[in-house]
């Protein structure tokens, strides 16, 4: 990228990246018109206008609008605590200099 110099694999990223720098959200609401920067973004914002949440917790009725949120949420109903993803790797494969995988950022895992 020109602007901020982070790079990419595939020019598509790039391009998506770049409207960051430009604001450009060529992507429209079906229901509103609101604009996105990507199809991904418009296609979750569609659930304000629907359904809203899809994900229903199967012990309490909660809903959520995200898969994660659910598995977050039902860690509560089985009394587990998440564990950083290079610690759950680690433990899952017994080698404790195992390498995490690529996602390892900020993702949570169960034991």
């Amino acid at each position: 990228c020109a602007q901020c110099g982070k790079a990419f694999t595939h020019s598509t990223d790039l391009l998506s990246h770049q409207r960051v720098h430009t604001g450009d959200r060529p992507v429209p609401s079906q229901m509103c018109g609101e604009r996105f920067p990507m199809a991904s973004n418009a296609l979750t914002h569609q659930r304000v206008h629907t359904s809203g949440q899809p994900y229903d917790c199967p012990y309490c009725g909660e809903e959520f609008d995200s898969s994660r949120g659910l598995r977050q949420h039902q860690r509560a109903h089985a009394g587990e605590q998440p564990l950083p993803l290079q610690q759950a790797f680690q433990e899952s494969t017994g080698a404790a200099g195992a390498p995490a995988d690529t996602h390892q950022r900020e993702t949570l895992c169960m034991r």
